[in-house]
């Protein structure tokens, strides 16, 4: 990956985690575990955006089933996914958004 790409992923990245931190109300703890896997799984989504990679759908009815159970979590999600088809021209697969939700579940 280049160095371009390189800063377009931590910029991404570093967005997202402004737009989660907004939405919870509060600073994440960076010192938590939960925290540093969270920004590994924020980093790969953001390379997959910035190099625009599609990720073939695996389970259908996974997003709809989390978005029932974890509701706040999940308009959290979709104000990242806005964010990133406005700002990069990408969608994000539901199988992302699924995984999105856990790991905003497991941070709050």
């Amino acid at each position: 990956m280049g160095m371009g790409n390189t800063m377009h992923v931590t910029t991404l990245t570093q967005e997202i985690l402004q737009i989660v931190e907004h939405e919870i109300g509060k600073q994440i703890d960076q010192m938590e575990m939960e925290y540093a896997e969270f920004v590994t799984h924020l980093k790969y989504l953001a390379y997959r955006i910035v190099k625009k990679e599609t990720v073939k759908a695996q389970e259908k009815d996974l997003l709809r089933v989390m978005s029932s159970w974890y509701q706040k979590e999940y308009l959290i999600s979709q104000k990242i996914v806005a964010y990133v088809k406005i700002h990069y021209d990408y969608d994000i697969s539901d199988d992302a958004v699924a995984s999105l939700i856990l790991y905003i579940k497991r941070i709050m």
